[in-house]
């Protein structure tokens, strides 16, 4: 039973993972230009404001299903697992929200608009 749960936990766990190295590969190289976003935010910060919102759902949702799924496990390989999965969801979410706030800085410095709270997500 072991297995089939760590199993069933391994896709939740991938998507997170695949969260956290496309948030570190924004971090590192910025999706849009300067000349971009200064020539349309938004086919650029709003595009990537929506994303960001997808992925903080996703992983929001991915977070509680592996609360739930700790709360019930009880062998070693599920309880590490699920672990793995809570921190990578927490992971992946931190830098989606860093990035979007990122890009809405440089946003407001290249075209002087301003956002919203939680910088143009609410």
């Amino acid at each position: 039973m072991t297995a089939l749960r760590v199993a069933a936990m391994s896709p939740l766990t991938l998507v997170a993972f695949v969260a956290c190295v496309w948030g570190v590969h924004e971090w590192v190289s910025p999706p849009f230009t300067d000349a971009e976003i200064r020539d349309s935010f938004v086919d650029t910060w709003e595009p990537s404001a929506w994303m960001t919102l997808l992925a903080l759902s996703v992983l929001g949702c991915i977070f509680l299903v592996s609360l739930v799924a700790l709360a019930f496990a009880r062998q070693r390989p599920t309880r590490v697992m699920t672990i793995a999965t809570v921190t990578l969801s927490i992971g992946g979410a931190l830098l989606s929200y860093r990035n979007h706030v990122a890009l809405t800085e440089r946003t407001t410095a290249l075209t002087g608009q301003t956002f919203g709270r939680f910088h143009g997500l609410l």
